[in-house]
């Protein structure tokens, strides 16, 4: 099943992921990181998910503009929470 798919049976709003079908777009491999950030922010900004895990700063600080904690790695074996 597509992203969309899985994102509609958590609950989340179609108007918050795209429903991009990958073979008939060659484009798609570029927007995917996105795609999948955007598919985490909006569990985040739906209060779905109580943590996101990531250590990509870009989608870090968006979840926490969404007032959802993001759990990263510290160095390498030590997980931070970082608060909104």
């Amino acid at each position: 099943a597509d992203l969309a798919g899985r994102a509609r049976t958590l609950g989340v709003d179609d108007a918050d992921v795209e429903d991009t079908d990958a073979a008939d777009d060659d484009t798609y491999a570029a927007d995917d990181d996105t795609y999948a950030d955007d598919a985490l922010v909006a569990l985040a900004v739906t209060g779905r998910v109580d943590f996101v895990v990531t250590n990509d700063r870009p989608l870090t600080e968006r979840v926490l503009d969404a007032d959802t904690p993001v759990i990263c790695l510290r160095g390498r074996n030590t997980l931070a929470i970082t608060e909104p």
